[in-house]
């Protein structure tokens, strides 16, 4: 029987550089260093779902759904391929499927109080041109797990 958990996460982040893996079946994949930055954060991500679903008896790691905000500047394929290569490691995760929503920027103007919209490099107001405080787009959320847990064992 399904189970979906919520609670919220929020790993840490990392610098940037350019780094060379040779991946399995992926012959030679470029990752930056930012791709130990989602190592990091999915090592984080896994540890705290592995968690969650220990403390209900699950058997088994569904699904995890997750924020992430595009002002983290984690990159979704990194994220995935981490996340691949973690659940390989954990019998828990056998075919667990990852559900990633990525976050647009969004800012209120200090000035005006304007909210707008924006890209990651655009953020003063469109209105009065004033500086502008991130309201979202810098989330790293776990948002739910999906698990089975056997019959007789809810919570």
């Amino acid at each position: 029987m399904p189970l979906c958990v919520t609670f919220r996460q929020m790993p840490a982040a990392c610098g940037t550089q350019s780094v060379y893996h040779e991946g399995t079946e992926r012959s030679l994949l470029r990752i930056r260093k930012e791709a130990m930055h989602e190592l990091g954060i999915m090592t984080g991500v896994i540890e705290s779902v592995d968690s969650a679903a220990r403390a209900h008896n699950a058997t088994r790691v569904l699904k995890v759904s997750l924020s992430v905000g595009v002002m983290t500047e984690a990159i979704e394929d990194a994220l995935r391929f981490a996340f691949e290569a973690l659940c390989e490691q954990a019998p828990l995760f056998k075919d667990a499927q990852l559900d990633i929503t990525m976050v647009q920027p969004r800012s209120r103007c200090v000035e005006c109080g304007l909210e707008f919209d924006h890209d990651r490099y655009h953020v003063t107001c469109p209105s009065c041109g004033g500086f502008a405080e991130l309201i979202a787009g810098k989330e790293l959320s776990i948002d739910s797990i999906e698990v089975d847990i056997p019959d007789g064992q809810d919570d």
